[in-house]
């Protein structure tokens, strides 16, 4: 299947060739998307020699930084199974970074979202919701999110992280694009 081309904002996040997708596969960031291999984009030696991101409770899943050239973004990580040794990508997420600056994240991640609702068509639901960063004890961190629901359980989330002053962490926009598997497992299982 083709990728589908997106512009958001004055970046080129996702390609399209279609007008409207509803298939989380047909998304790309940087030239990656959900159900390619990993191997595509980094050794098998780079994976080797990476200290993947293990969840707290959970095993399932592991999380890989991508190691390559970047345009539009800042990092990109990539959640596979564990026991996957053809490394399938189930999870990936997107970093731009905002020193300081949660204003100017919201702005962007209202103008992404608006981009991308323009292209997926329909969508089941839309969710915004704001929650405490655990691992900051000031309870003064927190995101602020919003997440599209495809029909089959897949989704694409933006989160703005104002992290507080105490925690020495920029603030950061995250766009995650997530297969409903993964999704149920990190909410029920990985914390």
């Amino acid at each position: 299947m083709k990728k589908l081309t997106y512009i958001i904002l004055i970046f080129y996040v996702f390609n399209f060739s279609n007008l409207y997708s509803n298939d989380i596969r047909d998304f790309e960031i940087e030239g990656i998307s959900i159900g390619d291999s990993l191997l595509n984009f980094v050794s098998k030696e780079y994976i080797d020699n990476q200290k993947p991101f293990i969840y707290p409770k959970s095993k399932k899943f592991k999380e890989y930084r991508v190691d390559i050239e970047l345009l539009q973004y800042d990092m990109i990580t990539a959640s596979v199974k564990a026991s996957d040794n053809k490394y399938i990508i189930y999870s990936m997420m997107a970093d731009i970074f905002f020193r300081n600056n949660f204003d100017k994240c919201k702005t962007k991640k209202t103008q992404i979202l608006k981009e991308i609702k323009s292209v997926i068509g329909e969508f089941e639901k839309e969710e915004d919701n704001r929650y405490k960063r655990s691992i900051d004890k000031s309870g003064n961190s927190y995101d602020e999110s919003t997440t599209i629901y495809f029909k089959n359980g897949d989704n694409i989330r933006a989160i703005c992280t104002n992290w507080s002053e105490t925690m020495g962490n920029g603030d950061r926009l995250t766009i995650a694009i997530n297969t409903e598997e993964f999704f149920n497992w990190m909410i029920n299982e990985a914390y």
